[in-house]
Formats: structure tokens, C-alpha cells, sequence
């Protein structure tokens, strides 16, 4: 018998996380938690179209997540335009999380759940070094706020 992660988040009663996933390995892995460990979720991906499987990958979450009676929103950023000089990072991560806040607003939502883990933390502490940044946390915080969301890392 397989043996998951124990998330340890509140489970609130008619209040659902809202979970950014990408179909990626650990958003995916997080996903499977959250339905293991029966926390009620609704799955928001982001569809950048940069790369040939991200068709597929949306197809199959959306797949996924009805299989498992989960509640999709998707976005498909060819409808959204970039402004021409912008950086696309810094572009897409303002239109991920507006997007997610959406979301959580409209799902009256408790927490936005990201799959970040201890490797994604350890390439920002050394981005952030490398940089020379002067900021108040090194690395990526289990909890924060922004855009009045409180977000969670429950990997980490």
C-alpha cells in the first residue's frame, strides 16, 4: 500500500483549495495527495501554447480531472495579448496568478496550492543570490499572501 504525504492543511467545510497545475510531475503528485487525502479541489491550468504537448497536456488533465469529479478552469493565453517589449516570465506569472485569483474569488476559495518543493526553493535561493537581491526571504516561503490570496506550498 503506497503511502503519501501527510499535506496537514485545514480541510474547511464548503471552502476549496484552488490548485495551479500544469500536468507536470509534482502538481500532478500534489493533485493525487489532495484526492487521497480527500481535501475538496478545483484544478487551474494555464495554457501558454510554447509547447507542442501543451495541448495534450490540458486535454488530459481536464480528462482527469473528470474522471475524478474535479472542477477545471482552464486558460488559453492565444486569446490574451503580451505587450511587445514585456518579459515573457514576468508576463505569464502576472496573467497565472490574475487567473487564479479569478478563481478563488469566484470559488470563494481557502488557499491557492502550489506544487513548488524543495528543489524549486533551492534554484530560487541561488537565483536570488546570483542576482544579488535584496529581499526579506531567501528560497520560497510555505505560506504567503498576495493578490489578497493566501497561498500555500505544501511540498516544500
Amino acid at each position: 500500500m503506497k503511502k503519501s504525504i501527510n499535506l496537514n492543511l485545514v480541510k474547511y467545510k464548503a471552502k476549496p483549495y484552488i490548485l495551479g497545475c500544469s500536468f507536470g510531475p509534482d502538481s500532478m503528485a500534489l493533485l493525487n495527495m489532495l484526492i487521497e487525502q480527500e481535501y475538496d479541489v478545483v484544478v487551474a491550468f494555464v495554457n501558454y501554447h510554447k509547447r507542442e504537448a501543451s495541448k495534450y497536456e490540458e486535454k488530459s488533465l481536464k480528462e482527469f480531472c473528470k474522471i475524478h469529479n474535479i472542477k477545471f478552469y482552464g486558460l488559453d493565453c492565444r486569446l490574451l495579448h503580451k505587450p511587445e517589449n514585456a518579459n515573457f516570465q514576468a508576463w505569464a506569472r502576472d496573467v497565472r496568478y490574475n487567473f487564479f485569483k479569478k478563481i478563488y474569488d469566484q470559488e470563494n476559495a481557502c488557499g491557492l496550492l502550489i506544487a513548488h518543493n524543495q528543489d524549486d526553493a533551492i534554484e530560487t535561493y541561488l537565483l536570488q543570490q546570483k542576482r544579488g537581491s535584496t529581499i526579506s526571504y531567501f528560497g520560497l516561503p510555505f505560506e504567503k499572501e498576495y493578490l489578497g490570496m493566501k497561498i500555500f506550498r505544501p511540498l516544500l
